[in-house]
């Protein structure tokens, strides 16, 4: 091992090229000047590596020109609540209510992913509700959360989010399906309103009174049931 004259070692030919040429006190300021280099080299190299983008804050701020980031914030979001770190599912959820939350702003436009969210969160999270009061989110949760149904659920949207797949696509349809709509059963009260404000409307384009309208009906149904009888 070569060593300059305070025993310092040498590490490399360029070290030696600057020991012999520059004499022992060139090599010694050569040799501040190198660690110091070094030092600065290796502050830089640390401040350049800084942490990605948080997914639900990008797809925030860049959903109004494209939806690619939805999923990739859904599972995100989901993976950050499982680990009981429910900041950015607030802020995610917050966004497509319409709310504003902390820094974000109230924003008609996330809207449209209202529904895609729900479906994702019946799914992983059938009994957790969102509660939205004062600019603050918060959940109610009944039970104990199922863990498998969220890592399914994070591992459909991880795949969802891979694929670039859009919110109006089979891909989602098939990984979250839509919810049956259940026919809404009127009361008597409201089939009543219903059956007048059609035979108002009846009456009207057929130049009529609504009294006459109401008697058709009448004479209809005795008609009908006199057939059933016949039968």
């Amino acid at each position: 091992m070569i060593c300059n004259r305070n025993g310092v070692a040498i590490r490399s030919t360029k070290d030696i090229v600057y020991s012999v040429f520059c004499g022992t006190i060139g090599a010694d300021i050569y040799y501040i000047w190198l660690e110091n280099k070094m030092a600065i080299k290796k502050i830089a190299t640390i401040k350049t590596v800084t942490p990605s983008a948080n997914a639900v804050e990008t797809f925030i701020s860049n959903s109004r020109g494209a939806e690619y980031g939805f999923f990739k914030a859904v599972q995100v979001a989901l993976i950050n609540f499982k680990d009981k770190n429910n900041l950015s599912f607030y802020k995610l959820a917050a966004y497509t209510n319409g709310k504003k939350f902390g820094r974000v702003q109230a924003d008609p436009s996330g809207k449209r992913f209202n529904s895609p969210l729900k479906r994702i969160i019946e799914q992983a999270l059938p009994n957790v509700k969102l509660v939205f009061k004062d600019g603050k989110c918060a959940v109610k949760i009944e039970g104990e959360i199922d863990i498998k149904l969220l890592d399914n659920a994070i591992k459909s949207v991880e795949m969802l989010a891979a694929s670039k797949t859009m919110i109006a696509s089979e891909a989602f349809d098939n990984a979250f399906p839509k919810p049956d709509v259940l026919p809404t059963i009127k009361t008597v009260d409201q089939q009543r309103d219903q059956l007048t404000k059609y035979l108002e409307k009846f009456a009207k384009d057929n130049g009529i009174t609504f009294e006459n309208a109401k008697a058709m009906v009448s004479s209809l149904s005795v008609v009908q049931l006199d057939i059933v009888k016949a039968a």
